[in-house]
Formats: structure tokens, sequence, C-alpha cells
């Protein structure tokens, strides 16, 4: 018994040991906080919300948004007032269609697509939009990908038909 009560003893001083105290000694053990929720869009999903607004002022670190997105945006027609569900998002390690396809998003009901697929951006990379009867191109290649902090701004928005 007074073995036991030893043990428990002596793990209540470990935890008391982590007090707001000397919190900055113990911070150094904690990882920060990185949020690993797995979020993509899906065709005829209906789970997002306020197309045409930048996604990531809230879907990333430090914002309210659930899953921190990498690549995010809204699809519209080619008139660019209406949204353009269930289309599809490539996009190519390169310059061109040609070169490997790293990821394939698609387009849900309301218009949008995100991710929080890891994507390595350092060399650039090459987004086509595929509707259904027009394929929009990236006219250069992109370093980041939180489409419609430019797109409705300061440049058309993203279109197909």
């Amino acid at each position: 018994m007074f073995r036991i009560f030893s043990i428990l003893f002596v793990l209540g001083l470990l935890l008391l040991s982590c007090t707001k105290d000397n919190a900055d000694e113990c911070d150094d053990d904690v990882p920060e906080y990185i949020d690993t929720t797995t979020l993509i869009s899906l065709y005829n999903g209906m789970q997002s919300h306020n197309a045409g607004t930048d996604c990531k002022k809230c879907h990333q670190k430090g914002g309210n948004g659930k899953g921190w997105f990498v690549v995010s945006g809204t699809v519209y027609d080619s008139l660019m007032q209406q949204v353009f569900p269930n289309a599809t998002v490539y996009i190519y390690d390169g310059l061109t269609s040609a070169d490997p396809l790293l990821a394939t998003i698609e387009v849900d009901s309301l218009g949008n697509f995100y991710t929080t697929q890891d994507i390595d951006f350092k060399n650039g990379l090459h987004v086509e939009v595929y509707g259904k009867s027009f394929t929009a191109k990236m006219g250069s290649l992109i370093y980041a990908a939180s489409c419609n902090k430019c797109h409705g701004v300061t440049t058309n928005r993203i279109w197909t038909k």
C-alpha cells in the first residue's frame, strides 16, 4: 500500500510541476498546435459557404474556420455572375497539364473548392479548371492558392462553362 501511495505522490508532483508559475519552462515540451483536420470539397457537396470571399481569412492558423486550407476558391459561369457547380480543379507541378498532376479538387454544389492536402508550391504550379465544355487555365504559375484573394478582387473571377 505504501508503494502505491509513493508512486501516486511522485506522479502528483510531476503534474503540479507544470503550473502557471513555471509555464515557460514547460512550454518547450508542448508542440505548437497543428490543425490536422482533413477537408476537401466534393461534387454535389453542400458544406461550404461564403462564395467569392477569401476562404483563408478564417481557414488558416489562428482563424476560426475548421481546417487550414492550402487551396481554396470559387468557380463562376462564363458571365461571372452565378457560381458554376461540380467543375474540377487540377493542379500540376510545372508549366502545363503535360507535367505531373499533384492534386484534383472537386468543386461543390455551391461553386467552392478547397483542400487541406499538403501541396508544395515552391517551384510554382499550373492550374486548370474544367467545366462541361470549357477549360480555364492560369496564365502564369502560382505560388499560393488563396484564389479568391485576387480573383474577383484585382483580377477576373475564376470561370468556366
